[in-house]
Order: C-alpha cells, then sequence, then structure tokens
C-alpha cells in the first residue's frame, strides 16, 4: 500500500518529537511493507530551526519533502529557503489543504 502522509510542526520545541514519529512511522512502513510518501510542512516559530542550513541538518538527508511556510519564515525575519529537498511555501495553511483534498493522511506533532 502507497500511504501520502503530511507531519505538521509548528513549535521549535516539538522538533524532535515530529523527527521521532517519522523514524517510527518509517519503520513501521518497512514493516508492514508499505510504500511512504512524506511530506514535512513547518510553520510557527519551528520555522527557527532552518535558520542556518548546514548540509548535516537532518532534515535535508529525510527521505521526504520539507515545506517552509513563508508567512512563518517573514514573522521570524528570514529568507525564503530552497535547498536540496526543503523548499518555501506561500502559506502552510494552503500546502496543509490543497494536500488533504488530494487524499493525503495529516498528522500535526
Amino acid at each position: 500500500m502507497k500511504l501520502h502522509v503530511l507531519l505538521t510542526v509548528d513549535q521549535s520545541d516539538r522538533i524532535e518529537l515530529l523527527l521521532n514519529k517519522f523514524r517510527n512511522l518509517r519503520d513501521y512502513c518497512d514493516h508492514e511493507g508499505h510504500e511512504l510518501v512524506t511530506e514535512i510542512v513547518v510553520m510557527g516559530n519551528a520555522v527557527s530551526y532552518f535558520r542556518t542550513l548546514a548540509d548535516d541538518n537532518v532534515f535535508l538527508n529525510l527521505p521526504a519533502d520539507v515545506a517552509l511556510c513563508n508567512n512563518a519564515l517573514q514573522a521570524q525575519h528570514m529568507e525564503p529557503v530552497t535547498y536540496k529537498n526543503v523548499r518555501t511555501v506561500y502559506a502552510g495553511i494552503g500546502e496543509i489543504v490543497t494536500k488533504k483534498q488530494q487524499g493525503w493522511v495529516d498528522y500535526v506533532v
């Protein structure tokens, strides 16, 4: 089975929890034989995690697309980001609603 999952985080203190949930979901899918397609939407002050984006950033090595909310970036006085699997979307909420309309399952961390 192919699973399309949208993981959402909006608080910087929940980044580690999000990463744990992602790893647990990958392990589950590997065990059950499911194919996993994942997008992580980062909003609120959680975007501050991407203030400096070095190649050793854990998100750059995840098999997932990472979408940063432009509104949240602006609120944190940050520039849009487009690097490897990380990109900026116009509005995080718009990305979530669009993906849900396409049948993606969302999980808020």
